[in-house]
């Protein structure tokens, strides 16, 4: 006979035990709020003057190797090689702040999806800023290993940063994402997409 406070507790009620609590946690992680009640997983990329993309965004606590898919999005638009990138990991002032409790998956997918918006915005840009300092249309050019071509000439990124001074590009950003923004001390193109875009 068994005592009344005794746990009748069975292989199946353990495991789906530990599967609603493992549940419960992993939906209560996704609304880790920020400072301004905001979540997000805003796209942030700089062009300086070194000619570097720094990528401020995906590159940190994403999960093992998970930040390869939301920066080598950026690689792979801009098409350049790793050389022209730098990538600003978690724990970097650089980085921003609005991903520091993220869960694989669901923010690694969201900034893919806003990095990529990043770079195509930014190599219209560079495009577009080649056309001004070379001549001809921006459709004329491509952008390939740091250089913007079109048939007849090549300007650098290093050169695009200088002569555009700073400009910034954003669309419906955080708080957060707008106050690195303006801590950023960046010479060049500053591209910045909000996750709702």
């Amino acid at each position: 006979m068994k005592n009344k406070f005794q746990c009748n507790l069975t292989r199946r009620r353990f495991n789906a035990g530990l599967v609603a609590a493992g549940v419960g946690i992993s939906v209560a992680g996704l609304y880790d709020f920020n400072d301004d009640n905001e979540q997000s997983a805003d796209g942030l990329l700089s062009l300086t003057e070194n000619g570097k993309i720094y990528i401020h965004s995906g590159g940190g606590h994403l999960g093992l190797y998970a930040h390869e898919n939301a920066t080598g999005i950026v690689k792979d638009v801009l098409n350049s090689n790793a050389q022209h990138f730098v990538i600003n990991y978690g724990k970097n002032p650089t980085q921003l702040p609005n991903l520091l409790a993220q869960h694989s998956n669901h923010l690694s997918f969201s900034s893919q999806k806003t990095n990529l918006k990043a770079a195509e915005i930014l190599k219209e840009e560079l495009k577009k800023e080649a056309s001004v300092l070379l001549g001809g249309k921006a459709a004329d050019y491509r952008i390939e290993n740091g250089y913007a071509i079109n048939a007849f000439s090549k300007i650098s990124f290093a050169e695009i940063a200088r002569q555009c001074s700073r400009r910034v590009v954003d669309a419906d950003v955080s708080n957060k994402t707008y106050k690195l923004i303006n801590e950023l001390n960046v010479r060049g193109i500053i591209v910045a997409v909000g996750q709702a875009v």
